[in-house]
């Protein structure tokens, strides 16, 4: 589910639940490892991705926003 969204969004923000034994930054690296994405940022429990997406016509310019 994560891989389609990033896919079909390029930018995507995941909410780390409690009962996870994890920490967020912790479950960003394992993501970004395995999704061969770029972390965003990580601010309490949230999470947000970047990867960018061919398939997209309209691009997010990460460096410029």
């Amino acid at each position: 589910a994560v891989d389609t969204a990033l896919t079909a969004r390029e930018l995507i923000k995941i909410k780390v639940l409690n009962s996870c034994d994890l920490e967020p930054r912790e479950v960003c690296e394992m993501l970004c490892e395995h999704l061969k994405c770029e972390p965003v940022l990580v601010v309490g429990s949230k999470v947000v991705l970047y990867r960018f997406s061919p398939k997209k016509s309209k691009h997010i310019d990460l460096k410029n926003g």
